[in-house]
């Protein structure tokens, strides 16, 4: 419980509390603003050959909230597991890990601090 609470006040400290959700929304606002300017980009990309035609339906809201909850389950998982990874390769590197395994804490329990201390982060959003 101690190293949990160590975790939690560290990711207040380096703003996690701010910058997680700011890009877990730019996530979930990405795919629709995607589809509904994909014409224009198209468009500015050099078009299409000639005679051929994609017709893309707007989005109503049901489905541009669905688009934004898919983007969220791969996109959000994958943002939380690179976050925790980069937090536990950064403490080897810097040689914090090694000098928190000589004591009497478990992997596991390493470990787990990280990864539910994130997960708070997650679901406050």
């Amino acid at each position: 419980m101690l190293f949990s609470k160590k975790k939690y006040l560290k990711n207040w400290r380096n703003l996690k509390w701010i910058w997680v959700p700011i890009v877990f929304v730019l996530f979930a606002i990405m795919d629709p603003i995607t589809t509904y300017y994909l014409p224009k980009i198209m468009d500015a990309a050099g078009g299409m050959p000639d005679g051929s035609v994609i017709d893309i339906p707007m989005p109503n809201a049901t489905e541009a909230l669905m688009m934004s909850f898919g983007e969220l389950g791969l996109l959000g998982v994958l943002l939380t597991v690179v976050i925790v990874m980069s937090t536990i390769s950064g403490e080897m590197k810097s040689g914090i890990y090694e000098m928190i395994l000589s004591k009497p804490v478990k992997f596991t329990n390493y470990v787990s601090a990280k990864f539910m201390s994130m997960m708070l982060i997650v679901y406050c959003l």
